[in-house]
């Protein structure tokens, strides 16, 4: 145990000393009667045998109890019915097990104490996949999307949602900028892709019958109509450009709404910000792309850009692209700015809402990871009485732990030390620092008070005998021998 403990740890109502000492704390005499009287109101101790009995005054006395039981002997009886009592004297208890379905059947037990005296308030923590479906309407996760959607609406979380749609978008056009491969560009870069977009840029312009009479040959029309419409033109073929490369990798668009300048052509660049093309042919300059190197000189007319060679052409949309790539990512550093503080005020959201639904419970129950994983909830929720059943499987450190609720006044250990042991996976600390051995069976080896429960209500007499070797002075209950099997010649038998 003192392996665990280090300077400065304070737990709550000075359990160290029972820890360290193996000493018991006394309840005040008040407390003692309170309980005592409780129990008795309520008829709880008519329905208990004589060792039952004596758990609940060990519990009684000491803020601070230890009840042992073999298989059989009731262990999650007294349990719930120590929650009944102990709920008229304190505001709200935590109900712990290492097991899900020990705890599921616990929290059943006091669910249905609580129902018969009136609606019962219970809220069970933990994944809602793995509590029984009775508990499903009280399980923390469920409880939280019932509040009126209070964590979705919240306005930090509409501002993490509105954070993820603009990730979302940028991760859309990071997609296509990062497929870039000069194959991509082989498909519109061509002789076929160059006229296609050639031919959309011509049949868009409103201009004079004697241009629409031209030559035949569509690039002869097209030199007329850029020799006066340079710049508009240059803007139509990064557009469309762009455009159709992104059509050739993700398939058609939807149709692009396009804002129209006094010319009638279509200037919009969805998606691509400012980009202009004398910044453009800046970036081709400053990379010195091979190719027609006097083309890419920014004072040069840029109106026969068509006549280009291909690895012109290519660098030209690569350059559109590539740019478009470093504002995303320097969006995308943006916005990761604001990440982590969005996801802090949605997560402090989240346990505020999670402290008030703690915060109406009389009964809380979670295992004991449960607990760990939810300790500070938990603390704010204020619990002052902690019952911990299957006490013999949990570690010396998940206890210290869950101890430094400072709320706790009271806290019962129930288990067997005898049956199963921590799991510790290390051979290291299950072998050499022992590790395994739980603070349940330390306090029980140091003498703390400790009380036995002896009379096993499952067995018959003759099954009991190989159980009776490991725990003396255990009992049956008469009851069991009242209603025979008649077919049954031997309750006991081996099979060879």
């Amino acid at each position: 145990m003192r392996s665990y403990w280090r300077p400065g740890r304070t737990l709550s109502i000075n359990f160290e000393a029972s820890l360290l000492r193996g000493e018991a704390i006394s309840s005040s005499d008040q407390e003692r009667d309170t309980f005592l009287k409780c129990a008795k109101d309520r008829g709880v101790l008519d329905e208990l045998d004589m060792f039952q009995k004596e758990a609940f005054v060990n519990v009684a006395n000491h803020t601070f109890s230890l009840i042992q039981g073999p298989p059989g002997c009731g262990k999650s009886y007294v349990g719930s019915r120590l929650g009944q009592v102990l709920l008229s004297q304190y505001k709200r208890i935590l109900v712990a097990t290492s097991k899900n379905h020990s705890l599921d059947e616990l929290l059943i037990d006091i669910s249905r104490i609580l129902d018969a005296e009136g609606p019962s308030n219970i809220v069970r923590v933990g994944n809602e996949k793995k509590i029984a479906t009775e508990l499903k309407p009280h399980s923390l996760p469920a409880l939280l999307s019932a509040i009126n959607g209070a964590i979705s609406t919240s306005c930090d979380q509409m501002s993490m949602d509105d954070l993820a749609r603009k990730f979302n978008k940028l991760c859309k056009r990071l997609s296509a900028s990062v497929q870039l491969t000069w194959s991509n560009f082989e498909q519109f870069t061509g002789s076929d892709g160059t006229s296609a977009i050639l031919y959309h840029i011509g049949s868009s312009f409103n201009v004079c019958s004697s241009y629409k009479t031209a030559p035949p040959d569509l690039v002869d029309f097209v030199n007329k109509i850029l020799y006066e419409w340079s710049k508009p033109v240059i803007d139509s073929i990064i557009h469309e450009s762009v455009k159709y490369w992104q059509e050739s990798v993700t398939g058609p668009s939807h149709e692009i709404h396009k804002d129209t300048d006094t010319a009638g052509i279509g200037t919009d660049f969805s998606g691509f910000g400012d980009i202009r093309p004398n910044s453009l042919l800046g970036i081709i300059t400053a990379n010195g792309i091979a190719g027609s190197q006097a083309m890419f000189i920014p004072n040069m007319d840029v109106s026969f850009m068509w006549c280009w060679g291909d690895e012109s052409k290519k660098n030209f949309i690569l350059s559109v692209l590539q740019n478009e790539f470093h504002e995303i990512t320097e969006k995308f550093l943006d916005l990761g700015i604001d990440l982590p503080a969005l996801k802090d005020a949605v997560k402090e959201s989240r346990i505020k809402s999670e402290i008030n639904i703690l915060k109406s419970a009389s009964v809380i129950g979670s295992t004991v990871v449960g607990v760990l994983l939810n300790i500070d909830a938990l603390s704010a929720s204020r619990p002052e009485v902690l019952i911990l059943e299957e006490a013999g499987e949990v570690s010396e450190s998940a206890l210290i732990s869950i101890l430094r609720i400072s709320s706790l006044k009271k806290c019962i250990l129930i288990g067997d030390h005898q049956q199963l042991r921590p799991t510790v996976n290390s051979y290291e600390l299950r072998v050499n620092k022992k590790y395994d051995i739980s603070c349940f069976e330390r306090l029980v080896s140091l003498d703390m008070p400790c009380t036995m429960l002896k009379t096993q209500n499952r067995m018959l007499h003759e099954v009991l005998l190989p159980v009776q070797l490991h725990y003396s002075g255990i009992i049956s209950n008469s009851s069991l021998n009242l209603s025979p099997v008649s077919w049954l010649h031997s309750p006991l038998f081996w099979w060879v």
